[in-house]
């Protein structure tokens, strides 16, 4: 009797055991890469806080330049060939498809470099809230900064264009004028 409990017992502990327990990897596929330059105009404070890999910050504030200092009159700096040449040190060039990247408080922001960049006759210019583009992206290839490229001019036509309308579409924002955004 005395064996058979021991035999019981024997096989109870036995299938107790812990047997090691088979984990599949879980396989993440990480996303294509980006094909688009991300430009971020969210606040320089947002931006150096947390931003995605491979963006650049853009702020119009950079590229404004102070008329009068009595009754703060703004103005887009005139020479365009300038700005183009600071676009292009940050690897921002009309041949390549952009997507600006916004959050609630700079989506003014997007509006008026999507009107630049479009006047200035870019490619392809998109506009997305930073949020989506992290959740549809969630596995996205991390990538490196842009590099400077080849410092790009805008023709005359351009330069008087975006000149006569940048205090409403660049400086300010009206809707109504520039409002195809």
């Amino acid at each position: 009797m005395v064996i058979i409990r021991l035999l019981l017992a024997l096989c109870f502990f036995e299938g107790c055991a812990n047997l090691p327990t088979l984990v599949k990897d879980e396989v993440v596929t990480p996303s294509k890469k980006e094909e688009r330059l991300l430009v971020d105009v969210r606040s320089e404070l947002k931006y150096s806080g947390h931003h995605i890999s491979g963006s650049v910050s853009l702020r119009t504030e950079s590229f404004i330049l102070l008329k009068s200092s009595l009754n703060k009159l703004r103005n887009i700096d005139t020479d365009l060939d300038q700005t183009a040449e600071r676009l292009s040190k940050k690897g921002i060039t009309p041949e390549r498809k952009v997507l600006i990247l916004f959050d609630s408080e700079s989506e003014i922001e997007s509006k008026k470099w999507k009107w630049f960049f479009e006047s200035a006759k870019f490619k392809s210019v998109d506009l997305q809230n930073i949020d989506e583009y992290r959740q549809q992206n969630p596995n996205r290839v991390p990538s490196e900064e842009p590099e400077a490229v080849p410092r790009w001019t805008l023709s005359d036509s351009v330069k008087s264009y975006i000149l006569k309308h940048a205090e409403s579409c660049f400086i300010e924002w009206n809707h109504k004028l520039c409002s195809s955004y």
